[in-house]
């Protein structure tokens, strides 16, 4: 009760103390003290500092004390309303069970008064904030049980305080063991197990909104799931308990998932087989929800929980598949949105089948093989990702299910199915792509295969009864295709393993290594043959074959399908001749009609199996070939349908292809002769076929064209070798090889029928249309090949010159592709045989049944060495072939090159790219020639003189040439080849060779040229010069072959043609091998030039990098090297290598760590600063992305959230010491643009880091506000009148700038660690900063810190009030307010040391003599501020403020006075003034005595001001003020001396009765005073004049025992003042005045007013005739009728305004009379004086308008019947008052004094 009694403020006091040891108190006094401190809680005042508030709340840092509020605060969350009315309700019978907490803890809560619904909800409001604003001093894992309970309470004000709690709470360490206790124990409440407690006592467990917000966070507590057996208490009640609700058995699944995961195993083992069985019963079980979502949700979340089971409990499940069917059925049958949910759990599940038993897999894949072909695309992708998962790569069965599903219509699936079909590995439950992993065999695979197509075959004649059981096939074309594909994939694996196996045999027993012509399709075949016959069914090459016949012979397959099949077919003839030919020979009635259907590849295919069908050769046999009826009925018939006129064109072209390869393959097999029944067939055929290549179609065209090319490949054409040299002579070249005629003429056609035709006029007719603009490019590209062909099987010197001479002329296209083709024309004709380009027409490509992805690097080397042996025996060969070779031979060889090396000096670039290469294939084809080989100086010289073309093109062609040379010598060769390159390179001069044909050195490298590029881009350099001095730097000149082999990235290079020139040895993995040990010098420069501004060099460099080594990785190991290099570039001479640089950085930065660059921070930031203010304009964009990159990295090592809170220290430390030193210096605009905005960036992120450098950035940014301010306000200040509107709007903006943002940022890190030179720079910059921002931003900063920091910044304000002080006189308005302000907010926190000089520095800037406006002005605002933000704090000055504002009130300038007069309201001391009058007195008794006019002035009028305030109070101080005032008023007329008149007539009248007595010789009588101002009414000075005579009244009237004394000397004085007469001087200067045209002259308003206070004075000083006039010169009574009658006199003649005055001078003169009722005081108050006082006053009430005179004439007339009352002297009158009153009744204003 006494402390309910006790004041708010004893109540606050006392409250904390309440605390002290309370855990050591009885619980019921707990719960008393408890509810006392809790109702006070919201009344206590929480300071901000920490320190204050453990002194406020001292239990905060006593743990006992601190458990027990813990804990009541937590009770009063969970306390519930309707429990708490429950318990003081009296009519309740029955407590009502509130969730959490026992009866009895209620009870203890509530106490015996009521507690209302909304006083709980405020307690429950202050506890948390409370908690929340304590939370510094608090552990956060002591406060997240209140924050949650909190924010699930039904008031929205407790919960908006959880969460703020929530917020502020931060990481909370949720392995805690007391906190995870405290919220298992709070959620399952007391155990039903337990039957010992009372029923009072016993805790209910938490409502589901309370449970599932712990759930939440149990979910992240790896300790709460091993934590049995409250864990599964837990989970069972979130679950089924009685109250579980939809979302709570979510959390509860949730927790459930997190157990699975996260349990020990040994609490997992107990757990695991109490809570499946639940699970799996949850499956069936619709749970009731309002929401579809919440139900999908909960649904999806049993099954995930039963899939993580599996994943740690695999045991469980591996015996038993009933829960996968379940999943797998339910798959089918749940809802759109669950399903997701159940295909991730069968995913899961998986993972407990991958070691299961082989029974329990046998299963598994049964149940495959079943879904992979339902129609439900959820168990499709289940059944492919166990297919994957579960069984290894080699499984044949699963396979199969990949390849079913590989042409799934769900991209997804179909995804996951050719991963399948992949070489994988399976790593911790991942899929791993991994070459190395055997295919399943392929005997058992076909054979697998086969079955299902035959079970399927059989399935489907019994549903179709056998009806078009020929086109039907058993899978669908899609799945085919995948099938043989992955079959043909499969062989080709199988034969390298095996292979691989023999070799590893024969050098285990020393054995000589497989032959080199034993290639590894042919062996496995023979090996998969052995001991079989060629039809057995179980021969599984058998079967292969019949599966592709299959998919050929079907109608219903698709064009692609058929394509993959004849291509398998050609492969398998063409590796197994010997056994399927024969075979195929049998079946030539079912090959033709392939030659007309499908895709025209696939035409071309089958005829090259018709090819086969028809001859082959068994090793040392003599060539078979078909039966002569059987061929001679099938070239019969082909023939036939080479008509030209056959409007279908698939006849003639796939007769075409029949027959060319027909005869191909019989001339190849025979040695280049025909049997003797095929010879005449063979005129017949080229005949038809020159018809034919001019056909209107251009696909039979081409097939006419590959028909004559493979029949003339093997032999000679057999027709006559005639007019070759008449067709030559009409193809004659210039000297640069380029041909005359533009447009050749077609020759003329032969009649049908006839069969003269010559090689001539074949070759010739080739050529016309080679060179035709109207011919297509593949059209174009078969005849050059054509033309190729023949020069092989035709040894004539007149075909080769004749074909050499017209490809040689085709130099002026600019198709790339056919150039190539070209090329190898020419390679053939100079090399025959011996050319690679030489190939077989039937030998199937590899490639397009090689799946080259599957090759690993290994394979790749061995593939290497396998061709580096092909590469040596085709050398050997050409050895031997070059020892045959003739004189003619040579001198073929010789006039090819000099004609390729003239064209390549021809002025026309496309003529130099073709002869380029040409040159390139004559080199790659024709390496083996003896004549190539000597030539090999005068090559590289001819390819390093087209380094500098201008075509792309030709420099890389020419690149790859210098490669291929080299590769083809010796190593002196290689030597001197290098070392005549690199002088090239260098010099730029290429060496002289007669061979070439160059007169003179020539300049390979001209300044300009060399890897010409846009100007912007580029100068004189290049690529080649760039690898030129990467291997010069290196010293292995070598090199730069090998950088030329890695360097190339045209695109070229990756077609069809392009791709066979790629550098074998150089680019192979041993050519980069040789070059790693470079590395470390070669990465850092490579790096940079593959950000060259040169994209091609640039392109060219990344080729390079990426050649040699994992650039990345690379990049990372050499990362010092490298960033060295880059910082050197980016400063160099050079502005390509500056650019390079920069693009290098802004790549490099990114991604970085601490201690990958700490030592080049700073240097990284200065040069990249220098590089933004470069000349040039790309480098400065360059550098722009670099620094910004550079920023981004910076911020985030500043960022102790990711890097090592040291590293960022470190890291703040230099980037902020570097950008505000350098950067905010910086001459550059947007270097300093950059750096404001990185500044801030960086303070943004550093947090708490920035502390140490908190006075380096303030100081440095208040600097900056003034420097980086934009000039163009200095060029308005200099044009503008209204300097104060444009220093506001420049503060303005400064306000906004990201500096000042900067500077708010700091405020909140300043502590008392760096607050000592903070202040002193501070302090600095307040006295000598240069700037009206910065000086305004100082103050900003200081006002700032006084609300932040005001006990940290407490010991430092004598520094900065001192600076402040002393530099309040600023010439800048908006720095002396900001100065100002920044006072006023130190002055909160300063000390008397510091106030007390400040105040004595107010007073002297207002008070000293030389003060001027903008002294007394500052002083008036400082004082201002203090009174609105500091007034209990100026309140213990008043003693000098009170004068000082009194004072400045009454300032000449408006302003100023202005703000004087805000303060005194500010301050409002009023009533308090007399305990100040001492200091006011004597303040205002120093300004008197000053020499300042205007302070004299503003004395006065403070004593004036004081005097009306104070009254009589003033007393005491006359001796003081009557004096000065008096003294004053000595000497001529000043400006503003009326002040003292006013001062001294208000004293007076204030202090009357003291100053009349005159009994104190201290200061003058009122006599004297009086006569002293009657002295300065005789004063020239209009002004002055009127002030002393209205001082004059006032005096008189307050004065009476002076008025017979002074009334005739005033009368007298005043009386040509009062009759409005002027002096001389006044004349003459109102005479000497020019009118304006039509002005009228008027007198002067100050005489009215003279006149007007002539007359009051005089009134005022009128005696009376009773005692206090007995005076000698007033002993004649004609003295008073005489003024009496000059009154009357005057009263007419004036104004109204005079006229007032006039009238009260009357009624002073009657009131002061004394008249006896028998003495009626004739020449005194006589009838004929009292008729015309009357008579005036008639007049004056109906002769004016002014309301003034009337009024005064009725008051005069009151006082005259007042004296007259009792007398006769008003008797005549009495009749005509009230006629003459009521007429004056109009005047509403004189009604009362009427009334």
């Amino acid at each position: 009760m006494a402390f309910e009694r006790a004041s708010t403020a004893d109540q606050i006091d006392i409250a904390p103390i309440l605390l002290t040891n309370i855990h050591t108190r009885p619980e019921k006094q707990q719960t008393i003290l408890l509810r006392l401190f809790l109702t006070v809680l919201k009344k206590i005042p929480i300071p901000d500092n920490d320190e204050d508030k453990a002194k406020v709340f001292p239990f905060v840092t006593q743990p006992g004390p601190l458990k027990v509020v813990y804990e009541y605060f937590r009770n009063v969350l969970l306390l519930t309303p309707s429990a708490a009315a429950a318990v003081t309700n009296s009519e309740s019978t029955k407590p009502v069970p509130n969730p959490g907490l026992s009866i009895n803890t209620v009870k203890r809560i509530v106490g015996t008064k009521p507690l209302g619904a909304n006083d709980l909800v405020e307690y429950k409001r202050v506890s948390m904030e409370t908690l929340l604003r304590l939370l510094p001093l608090l552990k956060p894992a002591d406060i997240l049980i209140h924050a949650l309970l909190a924010v699930v309470d039904p008031h929205h004000t407790v919960v908006r305080a959880g969460e703020d709690t929530l917020k502020k709470l931060g990481r909370i360490n949720l392995e805690d063991k007391p906190l995870i206790d405290s919220m298992l124990a709070l959620y399952i409440g007391t155990p039903a197990t337990d039957k010992t407690t009372p029923a009072d006592d016993r805790i209910p467990p938490l409502g589901p909104l309370q449970r599932e917000r712990l759930l939440a966070f149990l979910t992240k507590s790896e300790l709460a799931a091993s934590h049995f057996p409250q864990t599964l208490q837990v989970i069972f009640d979130a679950l089924f308990g009685a109250s579980a609700i939809i979302k709570l058995q979510i959390a509860g699944l949730q927790f459930v998932q997190w157990v699975f995961t996260k349990a020990n195993e040994a609490q997992l083992n107990v757990m695991a087989g109490l809570i499946l069985p639940s699970l799996v019963k949850l499956l069936g079980t619709t749970p009731e929800a309002t929401s579809p979502v919440d139900v999908s949700r909960f649904k999806g979340l049993v099954y995930l929980c039963i899939g993580q089971l599996a994943t740690r409990k695999p045991e469980m499940f591996q015996k038993d598949l009933s829960i996968l069917q379940t999943f797998l059925k339910n798959l089918t049958v749940e809802s759109e949105a669950v399903r997701s949910y159940v295909q991730d759990a069968i995913v899961l599940l998986s993972h407990a089948y991958e070691t299961a038993p082989a029974e329990t897999l046998a299963l598994i894949k049964n149940l495959l093989l079943q879904y992979i072909e339902m129609d439900n695309t959820y168990i499709r992708y289940v059944a492919v990702q166990y297919a994957i998962k579960l069984f290894p790569f080699n499984d044949v069965a699963t396979r199969f299910v990949c390849i079913l599903a590989a042409a799934d219509s769900k991209l997804e699936i179909q995804e996951a199915a050719k991963r399948g079909l992949r070489p994988f590995v399976r790593v911790n439950h991942d899929i791993v792509s991994s070459p190395k992993t055997p295919y399943p065999p392929f005997p058992e695979m076909v054979a697998y295969l086969s079955t299902q197509a035959r079970q399927r075959m059989d399935a489907i004649k019994k549903s179709t009864s056998g009806k078009n059981e020929s086109n039907t096939l058993p899978f669908s074309a899609d799945i085919y295709e995948e099938l043989l594909s992955f079959l043909s994939r499969c062989l080709l694996a199988n034969a390298r393993a095996a292979t691989s196996k023999d070799d590893k045999a024969d050098k285990a027993t020393d054995k000589s290594p497989v032959s080199d012509d034993l290639v590894l399709l042919p062996r496995y075949i023979a090996y998969l043959r052995k001991g079989m016959s060629i039809d057995s069914t179980e021969d599984p090459l058998e079967l292969y074959r019949k599966l592709i016949e299959e998919a050929m012979g079907s109608a219903k397959g698709s064009p692609n399908l058929h394509h993959i099949a004849s291509l398998a077919l050609l492969q398998l003839i063409y590796h197994s001749q010997s056994n399927l030919c024969p075979l195929y020979s049998q079946r030539i009635q079912w090959l033709q009609p392939f030659l007309y259907t499908g895709m025209k590849d696939t035409r071309e295919l089958c005829a090259k199996i018709l090819g086969y069908a028809t001859a082959w050769k068994k090793e040392g046999e003599e060539p078979v070939f078909l039966d002569q009826s059987v061929i001679v009925r099938v070239v019969e018939t082909l023939l036939g349908q080479l008509n030209e006129d056959d409007l279908n064109t698939d006849n003639p072209e796939g007769a075409c292809n029949g027959l060319g390869y027909i005869f191909c393959r019989t001339l190849r097999v025979n040695n280049g002769q025909l049997p003797p029944h095929l010879v005449g067939f063979h005129t017949t055929l080229v005949t038809k076929l020159f018809r034919l290549i001019k056909h209107r179609n251009v696909g039979v065209a081409i097939a006419a064209c590959r028909a004559l090319g493979v029949v003339s490949r093997f032999a000679a054409l057999p027709i006559a070798d005639e007019d070759l040299e008449e067709k030559s002579s009409a193809m004659d070249t210039s000297s640069e090889g380029e041909t005359v005629p533009s447009t050749p003429e077609k020759p003329k056609e032969e009649p049908k029928g006839s069969t003269k035709l010559t090689k001539g006029a074949l070759i010739a007719q080739l050529v016309v249309m080679l060179k035709s603009l109207s011919t297509e490019r593949r059209l174009a590209e078969r005849i050059a090949n054509t033309l190729g062909q023949i020069c092989l099987g035709d040894p004539s010197k007149a075909v080769h010159d004749t074909i050499a001479k017209a490809l040689l002329s085709m130099d002026s296209t600019s198709n790339e592709e056919f150039i190539f083709t070209v090329g190898e024309a020419l390679s053939c004709i100079t090399s025959g045989e011996s050319s690679t380009a030489a190939y077989d027409p039937l030998v199937p490509e590899d490639e397009q049944l090689t799946d080259r992805e599957e090759e690993t690097e290994q394979e790749e080397a061995e593939a290497s060495e396998s061709h580096g042996r092909a590469d040596s025996g085709n050398a050997d060969k050409g050895k031997e072939i070059a020892d045959k070779e003739s004189e003619e031979n040579a001198v073929v060889v010789r006039a090819m090159l000099e004609k390729i090396f003239e064209k390549l000096i021809s002025s026309q670039a496309n003529v130099r790219s073709s002869a380029c290469i040409w040159l390139l294939s004559l080199v790659k084809h024709s390496r083996s020639h003896s004549l190539i080989k000597g030539n090999l100086s005068n090559i590289q010289a001819a390819f390093s003189r087209l380094l500098s073309d201008n075509n792309e093109i030709t420099q890389e062609a020419a690149a790859k040439g210098l490669v291929l040379v080299y590769e083809l010598g010796d190593s002196s060769t290689q030597d001197s080849l290098v070392q005549e390159l690199v002088s090239t390179l260098s010099t730029g001069k290429a060496k002289r060779t007669e061979d070439i044909k160059l007169s003179a050195d020539s300049e390979v490298l001209p300044e300009g040229t060399l890897g010409k590029a846009p100007e912007a881009i580029g100068g004189g350099m290049s690529t080649y010069k760039e690898l030129c001095s990467l291997s010069s730097e290196l010293g292995q000149p070598d090199l730069i072959y090998r950088f030329m082999s890695l360097a190339s990235h045209h695109s070229l290079w990756n077609t069809r043609k392009g791709a066979a020139f790629a550098a074998k040895t150089l680019a192979s993995k041993g050519g980069a091998d040789a070059i790693k040990p470079f590395l470390p010098s070669l990465v850092p420069k490579l790096y940079r030039l593959s950000h060259d501004p040169n994209p091609r060099l640039a392109s060219s460099m990344k080729n390079m990098l990426d050649s040699l080594c994992d650039s990345k990785k690379a990049v990372d190991e050499n990362f010092d090297a490298v960033i060295k290099d880059l910082l050197e570039g980016v400063v160099s001479s050079v502005w390509r290598v500056r650019e390079a640089s920069c693009n290098a950085l802004a790549n490099l930065l990114q991604g970085r760590r601490w201690e990958h660059v700490y030592e080049h921070l700073e240097d990284l930031w200065f040069r990249l600063f220098r590089a933004m203010d470069d000349i040039k304009e790309s480098v400065r964009k360059a550098a722009k992305i670099a620094t910004q990159t550079l920023a981004n990295l910076s911020a985030r090592l500043s960022d102790a959230t990711y890097t090592n809170p040291e590293a960022a220290q470190k890291a703040v430390t230099v980037v902020l010491h570097f950008l505000l030193k350098n950067g905010l210096l910086s001459e550059a605009k947007e270097v300093r643009a950059f750096a404001i905005t990185e500044i801030q960036r960086i303070s943004k992120v550093a947090g708490p880091l920035l502390k140490p450098h908190i006075s380096q950035i303030v100081g440095i940014l208040l600097e900056s506000l003034a420097s980086l301010e934009h000039q163009g306000f200095n060029y308005l200040s200099f044009h503008t009148d209204n300097q104060e509107m444009l220093e506001a709007a420049r503060l303005a903006i400064s306000k906004m700038s990201p500096l000042q943002e900067t500077l708010d940022l700091c405020l909140k890190y300043v502590d008392s660690d760096n607050i000592n030179e903070l202040a002193a720079g501070l302090a600095q910059v307040i006295q000598t900063g240069v700037g009206m921002q910065t000086k305004c931003g100082a103050a900003q900063f200081v006002s700032s810190l006084c609300f932040a920091h005001p006990s940290v910044l407490k010991p430092h304000v004598p520094v900065l009030m001192k600076a402040l002080r002393l530099s309040l006189k600023d010439r800048s308005p908006a720095v002396r307010s900001s100065y100002a302000s920044a006072v006023a907010q130190l002055s909160k926190v300063a000390n008397e040391s510091s106030l007390k000089p400040l105040m004595a520095h107010l007073r002297k800037l207002y008070t000293e003599d030389n003060a001027d406006d903008t002294a007394r002005t500052v002083s008036g605002i400082v004082l201002l501020l203090m009174a609105r933000n500091a007034p209990t704090v100026l309140k213990d000055y008043y003693k000098t403020v009170v004068p000082l504002v009194l004072l400045g009130r009454n300032d000449p300038a408006e302003e100023t006075a202005k703000i004087y007069k805000e303060v005194w309201d500010e301050c409002s001391i009023v009533s308090g003034l007399q305990l100040y009058l001492p200091e006011v007195i004597e303040s205002a008794s120093v300004v008197l005595k000053s020499t300042s006019w205007n302070l004299k002035m503003q004395g006065a009028q403070t004593i004036k001001d004081v005097s009306t305030t104070a009254g009589a109070a003033l007393t005491p101080y006359l001796h003081i003020v009557l004096p000065l005032l008096v003294t004053g008023l000595a000497g001529r007329t000043w400006k503003g001396k009326e002040a003292l008149l006013v001062a001294l007539a208000t004293v007076c009248k204030s202090c009357a009765d003291d100053v009349a007595r005159g009994d104190n010789t201290n200061y003058p009588s009122a006599l004297k005073i009086a006569q002293l101002v009657l002295n300065e009414c005789k004063r020239k000075d209009k002004e002055y004049k009127l002030h002393a005579l209205t001082s004059l009244a006032t005096i008189m009237s307050v004065f009476p025992n002076i008025r017979a004394a002074l009334f005739v000397e005033i009368r007298e004085t005043l009386n040509d003042t009062a009759l409005g007469k002027k002096d001389e001087e006044d004349e003459e200067e109102q005479d000497t005045k020019e009118l304006k045209k039509d002005e009228v002259k008027k007198e002067n308003p100050v005489y009215g007013k003279m006149r007007v206070k002539a007359f009051e004075a005089m009134g005022q000083a009128w005696p009376g005739n009773g005692p206090q006039a007995q005076h000698p010169q007033l002993a004649d009574p004609a003295i008073a009728s005489s003024f009496a009658e000059f009154l009357l006199t005057q009263l007419p003649l004036n104004a109204p305004t005079v006229q007032v005055a006039i009238l009260l001078a009357l009624r002073l003169y009657v009131e002061r009379l004394m008249v006896p009722d028998s003495f009626e005081m004739p020449g005194v108050l006589d009838p004929p004086t009292i008729f015309q006082i009357v008579d005036s006053v008639w007049q004056m009430l109906h002769g004016t308008k002014l309301s003034d005179v009337r009024k005064e004439a009725l008051l005069l007339l009151i006082e005259l019947l007042k004296k007259t009352q009792g007398t006769k002297l008003m008797k005549k009158y009495f009749l005509e008052i009230p006629s003459q009153l009521a007429h004056a009744e109009h005047d509403t204003n004189v009604v009362p004094l009427i009334k």
